[in-house]
């Protein structure tokens, strides 16, 4: 990153396996910005961000394990990101608006393209052709070995309701091969990643991504 500039308009995207505490962290982070600078922001996700996204969303996270080929799921994932971008991304940097997203496509190459074997090329060539292939200023992987993650994930989905558990549910290869795929492609674009230990305590990782964003918006 070289901008540090406040008339820069940021777009943050957080990143991570299964349990990495990202939900957790853009939490603590809204709330440190909101109370703590005058910035304009919004909190977004993916799949998802938008109603027609959120439709997009249901099908892939709460399907059966293996309702889906891989294709199948990728181009869903893309379609649900075409319409995220167009509705909430785009229109909000344009306007000023910084926007924090719990995932965008670097999960899509880890998930669909490392773990689920995706070519690599033919990801890359369809968000290019699909004009979706921006990328976020700033990513905070949340960084934890998946036998880890996957315990916390569980554990969470076991106190809520929620039905969100299709990649949970993955045997625990899968989950090594997305934990290899998402430092193949932090080691191909080291400067636009801020790696966090997310291991330590969620005070400890708070800390460390509020004094990263400091640096990176100036506030």
């Amino acid at each position: 990153m070289t901008h540090s500039t406040q008339d820069k308009v940021f777009f943050i995207t957080f990143e991570g396996g299964e349990g990495c505490g990202k939900s957790t962290q853009i939490k603590r982070l809204v709330d440190y910005l909101t109370t703590s600078s005058s910035l304009k922001f919004i909190q977004t996700r993916e799949p998802g961000g938008c109603p027609s996204a959120e439709i997009l969303r249901d099908l892939i996270v709460k399907s059966q394990e293996n309702e889906w080929q891989p294709f199948t799921e990728l181009l869903l994932l893309l379609g649900s990101r075409i319409e995220h971008l167009k509705n909430i991304i785009q229109p909000s940097l344009l306007n000023g608006i910084h926007v924090i997203c719990d995932r965008f496509s670097d999960s899509t190459y880890a998930y669909q393209g490392y773990a689920r074997g995706m070519a690599i090329d033919l990801i890359h060539s369809l968000h290019q052709q699909l004009k979706i292939d921006i990328k976020p200023d700033r990513t905070y992987f949340l960084d934890i070995q998946p036998e880890i993650g996957l315990k916390r994930s569980k554990r969470r989905l076991e106190q809520s309701s929620s039905k969100e558990d299709r990649f949970e549910d993955l045997d625990l290869d899968f989950h090594h091969k997305i934990y290899k795929g998402f430092h193949k492609i932090i080691g191909q674009d080291p400067k636009r990643f801020c790696v966090v230990d997310a291991s330590l305590s969620e005070d400890q990782v708070h800390a460390i991504i509020i004094e990263d964003i400091k640096k990176t918006w100036g506030c």
